[in-house]
């Protein structure tokens, strides 16, 4: 036979229990958002190839003109950095110090 037991008592009883689970989830849901933050720090760095460190040879920053003008000729070159730029002044006002002429394969 079962006994009866008060529903308000039966809750007391597992009420501390309620409040363990709830401080987990909280801090579980914490945690996620700290994951979560962390690893999208690292989506904000770039992987691109034109990034990758040049020889001094082959670029120098000193060169960067990015208010300089260039005629809008398509002239392709083919930097030294494997990029193709629209002609020779856009090669020279990114620091390319070399580059030959046509698209880049």
């Amino acid at each position: 036979m079962r006994k009866k037991i008060n529903k308000a008592v039966a809750f007391s009883l597992n009420f501390p229990s309620y409040l363990k689970i709830k401080a987990m989830r909280k801090h579980l849901n914490l945690f996620a958002a700290v994951i979560f933050i962390a690893f999208s720090a690292f989506l904000c760095e770039s992987n691109n190839p034109s990034e990758i460190l040049l020889d001094a040879d082959c670029f120098d920053s000193s060169k960067i003109k990015h208010d300089a003008a260039c005629i809008a000729l398509y002239n392709p070159v083919c930097g030294c950095d494997n990029k193709t730029y629209g002609n020779s002044c856009e090669a020279i006002n990114s620091g390319i110090l070399k580059f030959t002429s046509g698209e880049c394969k």
